[in-house]
């Protein structure tokens, strides 16, 4: 864990703790208290966890239900998974499958997945028979039952769920009940862009302007509007 201290007008001084997981830096920005300490531990064995579990190529609950859905097995799966699915189904369908955490397999053939090795353009006949053979979240049913959630194939393909547009976006709202848990009341948490203004006092609830900077030119193309405890991602 990183910390920089940052000063400010109140009489306790802010401090930036960063956390290094799933390729980025975690930044969380908050007036420490006495139970700080054992916040952050809680948030690095969480995110050290969470890192296992939904990034599909190393042994975790994610690979153990893509391999599952591929052989055409059923499997119970954490709330926590249930939460993920539940809120990519709707997006997949929502953006008409635009936004497509099924895109694992082309990230594999594109080399990805790996930074290792090396990348190549695969060919486009390639990428068709990889296309037509993949499941999407519709092709999943999911069992939302409060005791045992699970996930079933409707049909027989391969799947290979990716997360990573939304897994950050999910860690940062786990981060942010960890911080309430243990009594604190105001900070940030950003993990590689993905935002959260967090608060419980009443006076600084209040609305904030996120500006979208333009990845071709220095300026701002449009600007998001969201609420204390909303995040961004």
């Amino acid at each position: 864990i990183a910390v920089i201290s940052i000063s400010c007008s109140n009489t306790t001084p802010l401090e930036l703790y960063r956390f290094y997981a799933m390729g980025t830096w975690i930044e969380i920005t908050l007036q420490p208290n006495e139970e700080s300490q054992l916040a952050l531990r809680e948030i690095e064995d969480f995110l050290y966890q969470y890192e296992k579990d939904f990034y599909p190529w190393v042994e975790g609950e994610l690979k153990e239900l893509n391999t599952s859905i591929t052989d055409s097995e059923t499997i119970f799966i954490s709330p926590l998974m249930l939460e993920l699915l539940e809120k990519s189904q709707f997006m997949f369908n929502a953006s008409e499958g635009r936004f497509d955490p099924s895109i694992g397999p082309l990230v594999e053939l594109w080399g990805f997945n790996n930074m290792m090795s090396q990348m190549t353009v695969p060919e486009d006949d390639d990428i068709q028979n990889l296309l037509s053979e993949r499941l999407t979240l519709n092709d999943i049913a999911v069992n939302k039952s409060i005791n045992a959630p699970s996930v079933q194939p409707i049909k027989r393909g391969i799947l290979l769920l990716d997360f990573g547009g939304i897994a950050k976006g999910q860690s940062i709202n786990e981060i942010r009940k960890i911080l309430l848990n243990f009594e604190h009341e105001n900070f940030v948490i950003n993990a590689g862009g993905d935002l959260l203004v967090g608060t419980t006092d009443p006076q600084y609830l209040q609305n904030y302007s996120i500006g979208i900077r333009s990845p071709r030119e220095e300026s701002i193309v449009f600007n998001i509007e969201i609420y204390s405890n909303e995040s961004v991602f």
